[in-house]
């Protein structure tokens, strides 16, 4: 078996597409979880867990007619959110929806001219644009 990524406890570290082909094997009977639990020395009850959350997350995508989500996705779009609300939306008027569309121009130049992006290395968009124009000008 290749060798397994292991977190700082020393515990192993699966992909969700190794954890899928697993039980990818079970269900088309090339093992038994019995098996395949002594195989990758693991319990055969985390095996049952990895096989009820594939098929779960695949009954909620379909019952819903969407894709799913990771859950690490949806906790950094959560964040994401919460600061936007925090930046942006606490304190501000919201009494109606003409009230905060004569906002929505400050927040964009707001968020776009001062606030620090840290997928730009904490730099504003438009001081990120700049910068890099110099270089390629220079």
């Amino acid at each position: 078996m290749a060798t397994v990524a292991r977190d700082t406890n020393g515990r192993r570290l699966y992909t969700a597409e190794f954890k899928r082909q697993q039980v990818e094997r079970i269900e088309r009977g090339e093992v038994t979880a019995s098996e395949l639990s002594r195989e990758l020395g693991i319990a055969r009850s985390l095996l049952q867990r990895w096989k009820h959350l594939v098929t779960r997350a695949g009954e909620t995508a379909v019952g819903a007619n969407e894709e799913v989500v990771p859950v690490s996705a949806l906790r950094t779009a959560e964040q994401r959110i919460r600061e936007l609300e925090r930046d942006y939306v606490g304190g501000a008027d919201l009494s109606s929806a003409a009230a905060v569309l004569e906002q929505l121009p400050r927040w964009i130049a707001d968020y776009n001219g001062a606030a620090p992006h840290s997928a730009l290395g904490y730099l504003p968009p438009l001081e990120y644009r700049r910068r890099r124009q110099e270089i390629v000008t220079d």
